[in-house]
């Protein structure tokens, strides 16, 4: 937990808003994918679109974060699980593909909650470990 703590400090730094802004941001990501997701099993092809694309982009701005924040040891590890769901999304936006967008709402909600968790240590929610 203490490394998950370490990781939501930087991204508290780096997201505009502070630390609050950071689980909202992982929480914009899960709705924006499953809006998309509905979408494309509703037809409404543009809608996904937007919202695939508008996802790909801060799935982007938070990896290019990470990868220049050499401070936190899992880093590398972030950075390529947040390219990996954008990869998804760029392929479930070219395909119509759902079937790739629940991997990636699983990665994103974990990340949350995990950020969630960080910052509920960091503000006395709970104890250290």
């Amino acid at each position: 937990m203490r490394r998950a703590a370490e990781l939501y400090k930087t991204y508290a730094r780096e997201v505009p808003g502070g630390e609050n802004a950071v689980v909202a941001v992982y929480d914009q990501l899960c709705q924006s994918v499953l809006v998309a997701r509905r979408a494309i099993e509703a037809g409404e092809l543009e809608l996904a679109h937007r919202n695939l694309l508008a996802s790909q982009d801060v799935l982007s701005s938070l990896a290019q974060a990470q990868a220049q924040d050499q401070s936190f040891a899992g880093g590398e590890n972030l950075t390529s699980l947040l390219l990996y769901c954008r990869q998804e999304l760029i392929e479930a936006n070219l395909k119509k593909d759902t079937g790739r967008l629940g991997p990636v709402l699983t990665v994103l909600g974990t990340l949350r909650d995990a950020f969630m968790e960080a910052s509920h240590q960091l503000h006395g929610g709970g104890d250290e470990r």
